[in-house]
């Protein structure tokens, strides 16, 4: 999608045109695993970023009941 420029030029516009216009939904991806998260409006603004998520995972739905979330620092 970037590449036709709908989406924006970064991944965290991409992530948000997902989200916003093809109704998707902000969760943690890991190496292996991929989280959904209770909250949608907090990990808005760390969209497509490297991010450390605090919270409750409940491991019958894969579901974060998110507390904070804090971009990671390299």
């Amino acid at each position: 999608m970037l590449s036709t420029g709908a989406a924006g030029k970064t991944a965290a516009d991409c992530t948000r045109y997902c989200v916003h216009e093809h109704g998707g939904r902000y969760v943690l991806q890991t190496k292996k695993d991929v989280f959904k998260l209770s909250d949608q409006q907090l990990p808005e603004q760390y969209a497509g970023e490297k991010v450390k998520v605090t919270g409750t995972l409940d491991p019958q739905t894969n579901t974060i009941q998110v507390d904070s979330i804090v971009p990671l620092t390299n």
